[in-house]
């Protein structure tokens, strides 16, 4: 069992007040969502719209778009529906253009009285908006009261993708990834947020300029944190029957347990992502079950059993000892950001990589790098042999922040 570095003790910061905490979702969406869904006139948004189970109202819709007849933004700065590209179980993505022939990518969702949920996923990309790794969000808004819209830079593959072909990834891959990843997640809790879907599949390069440059979608189970001094004693949901926010593999030990989500959650999702891109598989995937809660409740309980140092075998050191870093935070501490991207690239100069933007598929074009792969359908749209060695890591490189800064859950 690795000890975590002094140098990685972060510091407490306490909320002012005890409070209730409601129930997690089932696998990635919470119930709010799951029950404004039910509301919603249009329902089932998987699969092809003309398909047999798409309502009269979707393939209307769909009718509408294939005439080109559908755009959404403002008068002075309309955007063009071209094609459908992805969709989920809460809305469509569609490929469209603006008044330049630029193309975007565009978010439908049918309104529901009180289920606002684009709209407060647009408000987040927009107070996030400038940092790195956030898209920019051209417009979001209603089309024609009966659909909420949000127009967004038109994004290259997601890691789920480009590890589909290139399985497993390279060490060097992985650890330019993660300093750019781990800047992302900064910025995000540095703004009161959290992801809590974190996931390969809601990290996707850009294109052209920023082919090389990582970013993070999918807000809409982001939770707004405040800044407060105190802490929040967490309580313990019910055994059962419990559910869960974020994609089940990637979620943290402490969401398994219970807890209310925090920034260490998202960070640990972080450095599964990690172990998963190097491996190209997770020790908790694959479990038998016959339900749902059930197959949560085995993921958490081999989380919890399996030894670190079981979990990043055949890996280098770093990898346990970021992971058993980010699980022995508390609920509200402040993470070494900087530090932990000081971590890793100290294990790069060890191993002489250098940090220079290129990849497994540094060189494919955009179209070749995702040729072949399976379609979307939810969207929102290592081999490691390392070399004998003893790596001394200084203190000094992840001491913890003197702020006294933390996250406390807003009431809604």
């Amino acid at each position: 069992m690795l000890s975590t570095p002094s140098h990685l003790t972060p510091i407490m910061c306490r909320t002012k007040e005890d409070h209730h905490e409601r129930p997690a979702s089932d696998a990635s969406f919470d119930e709010e969502r799951m029950a404004a869904d039910k509301k919603k006139r249009f329902v089932g948004y998987r699969g092809d719209l003309t398909a047999a189970g798409a309502s009269p109202e979707q393939q209307k819709f769909q009718a509408r778009v294939d005439e080109g007849d559908v755009y959404v933004g403002e008068c002075d700065n309309k955007y063009h529906l071209i094609k459908r590209v992805a969709g989920g179980s809460f809305g469509e993505v569609y490929l469209g253009e603006d008044k330049d022939g630029r193309h975007v990518a565009v978010k439908i969702e049918p309104q529901t009285p009180g289920a606002s949920f684009l709209f407060n996923e647009g408000n987040v990309y927009r107070n996030l908006a400038g940092g790195p790794g956030m898209p920019d969000v051209g417009w979001f808004g209603l089309y024609n009261s009966d659909y909420g819209a949000m127009v967004m830079d038109l994004l290259g593959p997601t890691l789920s993708d480009l590890l589909e072909r290139y399985k497993p990834l390279s060490l060097k891959t992985v650890l330019q990834l993660a300093d750019q990843m781990i800047s992302i997640i900064a910025h995000v809790h540095q703004h009161g947020y959290l992801h809590r879907d974190i996931s390969p599949s809601n990290f996707l390069f850009g294109t052209g300029k920023n082919a090389d440059k990582l970013f993070l979608i999918d807000f809409g189970h982001a939770k707004k944190y405040s800044k407060v001094h105190k802490i929040v004693p967490v309580r313990r949901r019910p055994s059962l029957p419990r559910c869960i926010v974020g994609t089940p593999r990637f979620i943290g030990v402490h969401v398994h347990l219970g807890h209310e989500d925090s920034p260490r959650d998202d960070l640990e999702s972080l450095v599964y992502i990690f172990i998963y891109l190097l491996k190209g598989r997770l020790p908790w995937q694959g479990l038998p079950a016959k339900s749902m809660p059930e197959k949560l409740s085995k993921i958490g309980d081999k989380k919890l059993s399996l030894p670190i140092d079981e979990i990043c075998n055949n890996l280098p050191k770093e990898f346990a000892i970021c992971l058993e870093y980010v699980r022995s935070l508390k609920q509200y501490d402040i993470a070494n950001y900087e530090g932990l991207r000081e971590h890793f690239r100290r294990l790069a100069a060890s191993l002489d990589i250098t940090y220079d933007n290129q990849y497994e598929w540094t060189g494919d074009s955009s179209e070749d790098a995702v040729e072949g792969m399976p379609d979307r359908t939810d969207a929102p749209h290592l081999r490691v042999d390392p070399p004998s060695r003893n790596l001394e890591i200084e203190p000094s490189h992840l001491t913890p922040d003197t702020g006294k800064l933390c996250y406390v859950e807003m009431s809604s």
